[in-house]
């Protein structure tokens, strides 16, 4: 197994059961926009992707993106980023992998401060050297993105030493972009079918170090 230097995570489904506060986050700006709210199953698949991917396909028009995203906020910031917990086992693996000399770094689609602060709140920020985020602006819009982003932060060089540890097709396709290895977690909210496309697999959170350690 190959011995990485730099673990990259992403945050919802990944390292914080997040669901419920983003599906109704999503209810909220829909509904400021009259649009009809989707299945909770369609709104489940929400959680992780960026923003915009997820407003586009419930149908909000490119002009109104950007609106859509305030009315999320509205609901998110003050409530929402506080309606979800760690996965069983991951403040366990954090813990096990910075002990074994590990980098840790967050690489998510979620606003950096807001990521930061949903970290803070559930008492594992400190776990990370790096917390890399999307940007107000949209610029840093998309995962490969994110993760180009934290190697700059980094300094990592070595693309071979870095792997990222995610739950749906986004990671996946982010490390295929940026070059990197991928480990897919079937625990949280992604397809299975997009998680087996993988460099490695992890049915659960402690199988995590099955791979990484």
């Amino acid at each position: 197994m190959k011995n990485f230097k730099y673990i990259l995570f992403d945050l919802d489904g990944t390292l914080i059961d997040s669901a419920l506060g983003v599906k109704n986050s999503f209810k909220y700006a829909l509904e400021k926009m009259n649009i009809d709210i989707p299945s909770d199953e369609v709104l489940t698949t929400f959680v992780g992707p960026p923003l915009e991917a997820s407003f586009k396909f419930v149908g909000v028009a490119d002009e109104n993106i950007k609106k859509a995203i305030e009315f999320y906020r509205e609901n998110y910031t003050p409530r929402g980023m506080y309606e979800g917990e760690t996965f069983e086992g991951i403040e366990y693996v954090l813990k096990k992998l910075k002990e074994a000399g590990k980098t840790l770094i967050v690489t998510t689609s979620k606003v950096e401060y807001l990521a930061v602060k949903v970290l803070e709140y559930n008492k594992i920020a400190n776990y990370f050297d790096y917390i890399c985020g999307s940007d107000v602006e949209g610029k840093r819009n998309t995962k490969a993105k994110v993760i180009e982003y934290a190697f700059e932060r980094a300094y990592i060089k070595n693309r071979d030493d870095a792997v990222i540890v995610g739950d749906t097709k986004y990671d996946i396709q982010g490390a295929k972009e940026a070059g990197i290895k991928s480990l897919g977690v079937f625990y949280g909210y992604g397809q299975n079918s997009d998680i087996e496309n993988a460099d490695y697999t992890a049915v659960n959170s402690y199988n995590i170090l099955d791979v990484l350690l």
